[in-house]
């Protein structure tokens, strides 16, 4: 992919604990790359337990400073950065550009031109609605199969004790809105840039993405910019599933979709 001034930042999850750019996530920065074709930065962010909030986030700054003024080929600035993200990325991405937001003389860095989010963690007191009623249901075969044991209380439970992790104890932190996108305040939302944002109908994370939106939504009034799509009975970070689990020859058209919609997303901006 050749530079041509537009550029993508890229933040990958894990709960703010696990994975690397360089092992689970290089197939879907790959199939990013070729989506948008643009250039991808995938960024190794410290990580939980050696590193806590805000550690992330001010990675995340960082990287996106350097992006505005560095690209594949050298010191060249950006005519347009695109952030996007996955699970904790995706509220990491946004927890980012509220950081530029909430801070501006600072950080010292532009806002990005748009972002994506897949399945974004935003509440990390797990209390939003989904948390029940995506809780797996063995019977009906509905509900979160990922991070869902059939136990609502155990599943938020569970989520929560991630998200009391990466605030290193400091429960206060857990509405932070630079470690909690939901809980940031109207006039922040008020500055975000176009957002899509997308996620599995399936997710006990659903709402994570779905009422923030409506928040954004509120914020934004008539101008608002961000989007919403939901994947009927899809689960927690489909989009990595492209291949349809290696079952039988089919993709998952979900997945590829997913992708196909952020090229055309960044494109709109290019």
């Amino acid at each position: 992919v050749e530079d041509h001034g537009a550029r993508v930042l890229f933040l990958h999850g894990g709960a703010y604990a696990y994975y690397s750019p360089k092992d689970a996530y290089r197939p879907l920065t790959t199939k990013i790359a070729k989506a948008t074709g643009l250039p991808v930065l995938a960024i190794d962010y410290r990580l939980v337990p050696e590193h806590r909030f805000p550690a992330p986030v001010e990675d995340a700054v960082t990287a996106l400073r350097w992006i505005w003024s560095n690209g594949p080929s050298g010191q060249t600035p950006a005519s347009k950065i695109f952030v996007i993200g996955d699970s904790a990325g995706g509220g990491l991405t946004i927890a980012t550009i509220l950081a530029l937001i909430k801070d501006p003389a600072t950080t010292n860095t532009p806002l990005p031109t748009a972002a994506v989010t897949y399945s974004a963690y935003t509440d990390l007191t797990c209390s939003l609605p989904s948390y029940t009623t995506r809780t797996w249901d063995e019977e009906t075969q509905f509900g979160d199969p990922i991070f869902s044991e059939g136990d609502a209380e155990a599943d938020a439970a569970g989520a929560k004790e991630s998200g009391t992790e990466y605030v290193g104890g400091h429960t206060e932190n857990l509405k932070n809105p630079l470690a909690s996108p939901y809980w940031a305040p109207e006039e922040w939302l008020k500055q975000l840039p176009p957002i899509l944002m997308m996620v599995g109908d399936a997710e006990i994370m659903l709402d994570d993405t779905a009422e923030l939106f409506k928040k954004i939504q509120a914020a934004q009034g008539e101008h608002a910019t961000c989007r919403l799509t939901v994947y009927p009975k899809m689960w927690h970070d489909w989009v990595m599933y492209t291949e349809g689990c290696h079952q039988g020859k089919d993709k998952l058209a979900a997945a590829v979709d997913a992708l196909q919609r952020t090229g055309v997303f960044v494109r709109e901006f290019l």
